[in-house]
């Protein structure tokens, strides 16, 4: 589900993030490209898993958004999910705030887009 507040576009991954989930996110990517100075905020809380299709999904969203004048915002990763953003080097994008807790009482099928 997309949500727009004022030059903020949030959108909620739930389960797993994956080469398949990541075609979803250069859609919504695609989508913004008429917008200017827009912050995509990506709530990863729910995220049970994250591959390298993921995280280059995360790359190439970044470097197109900024390209743009725009930004990159991942928000509430989960402890796992965290760690891998900081070895991938992606953390400084991760807004602060504590992660959620891997137990999230979801399973990680179906489309990582909600």
């Amino acid at each position: 589900m997309l949500r727009v507040d004022g030059d903020s576009v949030w959108i909620d991954l739930v389960g797993e993030f994956d080469v398949a989930a990541a075609l979803t996110l250069d859609a919504v990517v695609d989508s913004l490209e008429e917008l200017d100075r827009v912050v995509l905020c990506v709530d990863l809380a729910q995220v049970t898993l994250m591959d390298a299709g993921g995280l280059s999904a995360l790359v190439g969203a970044d470097r197109r958004l900024r390209a743009r004048g725009s930004r990159l915002k991942l928000l509430r990763p989960s402890e796992r999910v965290r760690w891998l953003l900081d070895v991938a080097v992606l953390g400084d994008l991760v807004m602060n705030g504590p992660p959620v807790g891997a137990s999230n009482g979801r399973s990680g099928s179906g489309d990582a887009f909600r």
